[in-house]
């Protein structure tokens, strides 16, 4: 008999990869998880033509595991039979990778693929001379989410000072 949680994965993940790939530019690449008797982990890749440095890849990847995690969190079909609840990064397992226009591995100036997995994120960039990808950093996913919040905080107060004065609310 099939198990009653294994029909309620599919419809949140797709509602998941459309909403992330139109946002952000990607294209699904693959995805899967661990769903024999519970949801263990949930994979997804995507595939992108935007070239990206270390930091672009590390808010791209950010924004989209938090919103993956927000949704699964939401779902009330799919609550019940998660491994752990909140589910957390340890569950996912997303990556993209990205190529230049003509669907080549990126140069090597720029992160050739992205992933969390367990908990811990991956940067890799191509090394066209041995043909293989090569892991330049690592973080964990809480380092990484610390570092976008960081920036996003130090954006926002800039946006403020910078602002033109008619745009700043006045106190009442």
């Amino acid at each position: 008999m099939r198990s009653p949680y294994i029909s309620s994965i599919p419809m949140p993940l797709r509602i998941n990869v459309k909403d992330m790939s139109k946002q952000h530019k990607l294209s699904y690449f693959g995805g899967g998880g661990a769903f024999l008797y519970n949801v263990k982990n949930i994979n997804i890749s995507f595939a992108s033509r935007e070239m990206m440095d270390l930091g672009q890849a590390r808010k791209l990847l950010i924004s989209c595991s938090e919103e993956l995690l927000r949704r699964i969190n939401a779902n009330d079909r799919i609550r019940p039979y998660l491994e752990h609840f909140p589910f957390s990064e340890k569950g996912i397992s997303l990556g993209t990778s990205y190529f230049d226009s003509k669907l080549n591995r990126v140069q090597p100036k720029y992160i050739a693929r992205v992933c969390i997995i367990h908990g811990n994120i991956y940067y890799t960039i191509y090394d066209k001379e041995a043909d293989t990808l090569k892991t330049i950093h690592e973080e964990t996913y809480q380092e990484a989410l610390n570092i976008v919040r960081s920036q996003n905080n130090t954006q926002e107060s800039s946006d403020i000072l910078n602002a033109p004065r008619s745009t700043l609310e006045e106190p009442t």
